[in-house]
């Protein structure tokens, strides 16, 4: 939405999950990401945001190489140095996301969340793309 008064930024992360067999949900995982000296729209002022998540996963599987997904949890991020709005608290999250399969235990992930945060129901838009 651009009222977060950030510039967009690359960072990595790290998730770990557990798949469920014979459950009504496919996977729980857990989510860390850290994004080092983003700079405010604007000014010089810079900040480094850490979020840590938890997503409930439920897909579908489509031929034998692709997994179509749906998300949904909540999680807590972090702001070293708050500026306007933007403050350190929790935040709610859905999206979705495609795996292809490179081989069993292998795939490539490509996926898109909107992550709502509680203080003022700001919108970050997070994509990643990961092995």
């Amino acid at each position: 939405e651009g009222n977060l008064d950030m510039d967009n930024r690359y960072a990595p992360g790290i998730r770990l999950g557990y798949h469920f067999d014979d459950f009504w949900l496919d996977q729980l995982e857990f989510g860390l990401e850290h994004y080092s000296d983003v700079k405010y729209t604007n000014t010089n002022k810079t900040t480094d945001i850490t979020r840590t998540y938890l997503s409930a996963i439920k897909g579908i599987d489509v031929g034998e190489k692709f997994y179509f997904y749906g998300l949904a949890g909540g999680g807590y991020e972090d702001f070293s140095n708050a500026a306007y709005d933007n403050k350190s608290g929790g935040f709610g999250h859905y999206g979705a996301g495609v795996k292809f399969r490179l081989s069993d235990s292998l795939a490539l992930r490509l996926e898109t969340r909107d992550q709502i945060n509680f203080n003022h129901a700001n919108h970050n838009w997070v994509s990643t793309l990961g092995i």
